[in-house]
């Protein structure tokens, strides 16, 4: 056996003891002490997909800004279990792309959002925005609150910068096309709801979005 083979049979020896038993610190302490982040994002396309689980998964809980393209192109892997495990590993990501600076001040505007503290939320994302421009989820929080405050055209312009940042980020293409549906123009929300579809297969509503739309869309 090489050793490439070798640390992949390591790797999901500790993830299957993590299924068994849910010992995540014991996870992360055994797979960042054997493993670095790159030698996980190349195991993300091993031809094994029991490999490419405990991939996605260690690096969901390790890994930071660099390792989102990896994760993202897991979200439309063969396997379903790589997939689920992948759109976790995505948000855990995207959340913490730039450290646990701005990741905490992300967490407060959530909170004042679950809230519905929108005008708080709003000033503090603004805020992350100027700071870190490049921090994808601050981009579509701030399209969220728009949307809920029924400013879609501002919805959609915020949005289509998160996804200018990240082309793997599959809500901002969703939320664009829900932007189109409150606006009455069904053709547009269509291509995309299929943008959103394509990067990640698993949303199940967004699915159903494309079935009706389709239907309804001129031959």
């Amino acid at each position: 056996m090489n050793e490439q083979s070798c640390q992949a049979s390591q790797l999901v020896l500790w993830y299957r003891e993590y299924l068994e038993h849910g010992k995540s610190a014991a996870f992360v302490s055994s797979v960042s002490v054997r493993y670095s982040v790159v030698t996980m994002q190349r195991m993300t396309t091993a031809a094994d997909h029991e490999v490419r689980r405990a991939a996605v998964l260690a690096l969901g809980m390790l890994g930071g800004g660099e390792s989102i393209a990896a994760v993202g192109e897991c979200l439309r892997d063969p396997d379903r279990c790589v997939r689920l495990v992948a759109e976790i590993a995505f948000a855990d990501l995207t959340r913490r792309q730039l450290g646990m600076g701005p990741c905490q001040q992300l967490d407060i505007a959530r909170r004042h959002m679950d809230g519905y503290r929108y005008q708080k939320a709003s000033s503090l994302l603004e805020e992350l925005t100027e700071t870190w421009p490049e921090y994808t989820d601050a981009w579509h929080l701030r399209s969220v609150i728009y949307f809920c405050a029924g400013k879609y055209q501002s919805a959609m312009r915020t949005a289509r910068k998160a996804v200018q940042l990240n082309e793997y980020y599959f809500a901002a293409y969703a939320l664009q096309a829900r932007c189109y549906l409150e606006l009455d123009q069904p053709d547009h929300a269509l291509p995309y709801f299929k943008k959103s579809l394509a990067v990640n297969p698993s949303q199940s509503s967004i699915c159903s979005f494309v079935e009706v739309l389709s239907r309804r869309a001129p031959p």
